[in-house]
């Protein structure tokens, strides 16, 4: 049996004094025996897991309001913008410099793979394992 200051209720979940009503059900009598179907542990379980859980869902359903408020108002500001500068938008000078310049990089880099594929069917570098790999 363990030591009363060791027996903690799991996941150190607070109860309060209206989920545990000692009168009715007190664990010390119980500890240490079997648990069966029609035990009073599972009327003081569900009383216990529905207060947390009220609890945990009521916390959960404040936050995500809070974030869909958030949401909403952000994708407010942004629509805004954005159809606010579609006006002002036109196309960059030096775009067509640009994409010259990655159309060829990415030309001389396709062409140096072939070259390398074509040459030879194995890698130039031949994998040799280490002796002593275990």
């Amino acid at each position: 049996m363990l030591p009363s200051h060791q027996m903690t209720c799991p996941g150190n979940m607070e109860m309060s004094d209206d989920a545990v009503d000692d009168h009715e059900w007190d664990w010390r009598e119980h500890f240490g025996q079997p648990i069966t179907k029609d035990d009073p542990v599972w009327k003081k379980y569900v009383q216990v897991a529905n207060d947390y859980d009220s609890r945990v869902i009521g916390s959960i359903n404040n936050s995500m309001d809070i974030l869909l408020v958030f949401a909403g108002l952000f994708s407010a500001v942004a629509t805004t913008l954005i159809v606010q500068s579609d006006g002002g938008l036109r196309p960059d000078d030096d775009s067509s410099y640009l994409n010259h310049m990655l159309g060829r990089m990415v030309h001389d880099q396709l062409d140096a793979f072939l070259q390398v594929m074509n040459s030879s069917s194995r890698p130039p570098f031949p994998f040799i394992p280490p002796e002593d790999y275990s």
